[in-house]
């Protein structure tokens, strides 16, 4: 399976709602910062002690964090993820940052 293809399986999910059923923008931030340290602390383990166990769980915490990432995009501004996704691919592309060999 190609790079591409991988990260078109990210799929958002329900995101977090206030009490009358509205999409809480603010609450799925928060969400996307307590994913991000679930990450951090995930990345720290495996540095000390790069397991199998520990590249798992890196694994999926990374996972978890694109996911609530992908699911504040729908949510906050689903109009424009496409144009936002090829903007930050063109500058990353222009600033070298692409390994043309999986381009």
């Amino acid at each position: 399976m190609s790079r591409a293809n991988l990260f078109a399986g990210i799929k958002p999910v329900m995101p977090c709602m206030d009490d009358n059923g509205n999409i809480d923008l603010a609450a799925q931030a928060e969400h996307v910062a307590s994913e991000y340290e679930e990450f951090q602390k995930a990345f720290c383990l495996y540095q000390t002690m790069s397991t199998g166990k520990h590249r798992a769980h890196l694994a999926e915490e990374a996972v978890d964090l694109m996911t609530c990432v992908a699911t504040f995009l729908a949510a906050a501004c689903p109009d424009l993820i496409v144009d936002a996704v090829q903007l930050v691919n063109c500058k990353n592309r222009m600033r070298g940052y692409f390994d043309h060999n999986n381009d």
